[in-house]
């Protein structure tokens, strides 16, 4: 495993810690308010998309990192978790590390 997905898993744990403490901000502010900002059909519509996408970024990851011979399982973690803004990690950390070896 190199330093890359030794971060990208870093990453992802700490963005799982940052979603868990949003959760729990909300059903705290909800059991104590009894609030209902948003209609429920509304959240899960949100939530079916963004999981859509998410899934999305993480089959491509997958399939572009079995091309380049990467661990595809760590990188398509970075798009399950981040989605759009992981490939975009995926595919800048590429080019950083092709502009790296062209340069030793």
């Amino acid at each position: 495993m190199n330093k890359y997905e030794k971060l990208i898993l870093l990453l992802i744990g700490v963005v799982l810690l940052g979603r868990l403490g949003i959760l729990l901000i909300d059903i705290y502010v909800v059991n104590s308010y009894s609030l209902q900002a948003i209609p429920v059909h509304i959240r899960h519509l949100s939530l079916i998309l963004s999981g859509s996408v998410n899934i999305g970024s993480c089959i491509w990851i997958f399939i572009e990192a079995n091309k380049l011979n990467l661990k595809p399982w760590v990188w398509s973690l970075l798009g399950l978790f981040f989605g759009v803004i992981g490939l975009v990690l995926f595919y800048l950390i590429q080019v950083f590390t092709k502009q790296q070896s062209k340069e030793i």
